[in-house]
Protein backbone atom coordinates (compact mmCIF):
# COMPACT_ATOMS: atom_id res chain seq x y z
CA UNK A 1 0.00 0.00 0.00
CA UNK A 2 1.31 3.43 -0.90
CA UNK A 3 0.39 6.55 1.04
CA UNK A 4 1.32 10.10 0.05
CA UNK A 5 2.44 12.08 3.07
CA UNK A 6 2.04 15.77 3.70
CA UNK A 7 5.57 16.20 2.34
CA UNK A 8 5.19 15.76 -1.40
CA UNK A 9 8.66 14.28 -1.89
CA UNK A 10 8.23 11.45 0.64
CA UNK A 11 6.17 8.37 -0.09
CA UNK A 12 5.53 5.86 2.68
CA UNK A 13 5.31 2.19 1.77
CA UNK A 14 3.81 -0.36 4.08
CA UNK A 15 4.58 -3.94 3.24
CA UNK A 16 5.00 -6.38 6.08
CA UNK A 17 6.88 -8.91 4.01
CA UNK A 18 9.71 -6.55 3.04
CA UNK A 19 9.89 -4.61 6.33
CA UNK A 20 10.24 -7.83 8.33
CA UNK A 21 13.42 -8.69 6.39
CA UNK A 22 15.06 -5.34 7.17
CA UNK A 23 17.29 -5.54 10.23
CA UNK A 24 20.90 -5.56 11.37
CA UNK A 25 23.47 -4.60 8.77
CA UNK A 26 20.81 -3.34 6.35
CA UNK A 27 19.87 -0.67 8.88
CA UNK A 28 23.54 0.21 9.35
CA UNK A 29 23.85 0.75 5.58
CA UNK A 30 20.71 2.90 5.53
CA UNK A 31 22.25 5.16 8.18
CA UNK A 32 25.54 5.30 6.24
CA UNK A 33 23.68 6.53 3.16
CA UNK A 34 21.60 9.09 5.01
CA UNK A 35 21.99 12.46 3.27
CA UNK A 36 24.90 11.33 1.06
CA UNK A 37 26.01 9.08 -1.76
CA UNK A 38 28.79 6.53 -1.16
CA UNK A 39 30.60 3.80 -3.07
CA UNK A 40 30.47 0.25 -1.77
CA UNK A 41 34.15 0.64 -0.82
CA UNK A 42 33.29 3.72 1.27
CA UNK A 43 30.56 1.78 3.08
CA UNK A 44 32.95 -1.15 3.64
CA UNK A 45 35.50 1.21 5.18
CA UNK A 46 32.92 2.91 7.42
CA UNK A 47 31.38 -0.34 8.64
CA UNK A 48 34.53 -2.45 8.76
CA UNK A 49 32.96 -5.19 6.61
CA UNK A 50 34.47 -6.84 3.54
CA UNK A 51 33.66 -5.28 0.16
CA UNK A 52 31.96 -8.41 -1.18
CA UNK A 53 29.76 -8.58 1.90
CA UNK A 54 28.74 -4.93 1.49
CA UNK A 55 28.04 -5.30 -2.24
CA UNK A 56 25.82 -8.33 -1.64
CA UNK A 57 23.78 -6.34 0.88
CA UNK A 58 23.53 -3.33 -1.43
CA UNK A 59 22.20 -5.45 -4.30
CA UNK A 60 19.65 -7.09 -1.97
CA UNK A 61 18.63 -3.66 -0.73
CA UNK A 62 18.30 -2.53 -4.34
CA UNK A 63 15.99 -5.47 -4.97
CA UNK A 64 13.86 -4.35 -2.00
CA UNK A 65 13.76 -0.82 -3.42
CA UNK A 66 15.70 0.80 -0.57
CA UNK A 67 18.79 1.97 -2.49
CA UNK A 68 19.72 2.70 -6.06
CA UNK A 69 23.00 2.88 -7.88
CA UNK A 70 24.06 5.97 -9.80
CA UNK A 71 27.35 5.27 -11.56
CA UNK A 72 29.65 3.93 -8.84
CA UNK A 73 27.68 5.58 -6.05
CA UNK A 74 24.81 4.24 -3.98
CA UNK A 75 22.04 6.40 -2.55
CA UNK A 76 18.77 5.96 -0.71
CA UNK A 77 15.52 5.77 -2.67
CA UNK A 78 12.37 7.50 -1.44
CA UNK A 79 11.33 4.20 0.10
CA UNK A 80 14.71 3.80 1.83
CA UNK A 81 14.54 7.36 3.15
CA UNK A 82 10.98 6.81 4.42
CA UNK A 83 12.03 3.63 6.17
CA UNK A 84 14.92 5.46 7.81
CA UNK A 85 12.54 8.17 9.06
CA UNK A 86 10.26 5.46 10.44
CA UNK A 87 13.16 3.74 12.23
CA UNK A 88 14.30 7.07 13.69
CA UNK A 89 10.77 7.75 15.00
CA UNK A 90 10.73 4.29 16.65
CA UNK A 91 14.07 5.02 18.30
CA UNK A 92 12.73 8.33 19.58
CA UNK A 93 9.62 6.60 20.99
CA UNK A 94 11.80 3.93 22.64
CA UNK A 95 14.00 6.57 24.26
CA UNK A 96 10.93 8.37 25.64
CA UNK A 97 9.51 5.13 27.06
CA UNK A 98 12.88 4.17 28.57
CA UNK A 99 13.15 7.56 30.28
CA UNK A 100 9.61 7.19 31.68
CA UNK A 101 10.37 3.75 33.09
CA UNK A 102 13.69 4.95 34.55
CA UNK A 103 11.90 7.86 36.26
CA UNK A 104 9.25 5.50 37.63
CA UNK A 105 11.91 3.10 38.95
CA UNK A 106 13.77 6.00 40.57
CA UNK A 107 10.57 7.20 42.27
CA UNK A 108 9.88 3.67 43.52
CA UNK A 109 13.42 3.43 44.93
CA UNK A 110 13.01 6.76 46.70
CA UNK A 111 9.69 5.59 48.21
CA UNK A 112 11.13 2.30 49.42
CA UNK A 113 14.26 4.01 50.80
CA UNK A 114 12.16 6.55 52.69
CA UNK A 115 10.10 3.76 54.24
CA UNK A 116 13.24 1.91 55.35
CA UNK A 117 14.76 5.02 56.93
CA UNK A 118 11.67 5.69 59.06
Amino acid sequence: MQKQSEHSHIIYYTTTSSVSKIRGFTIDVLYCLKDRMLTSSDIAEITGKYGGYVRRYLYNMQRYGLVEKSGSFWKLTHQGFSLLLYLESLNKDNRIERKKSERKAKEERKKSESCIQK
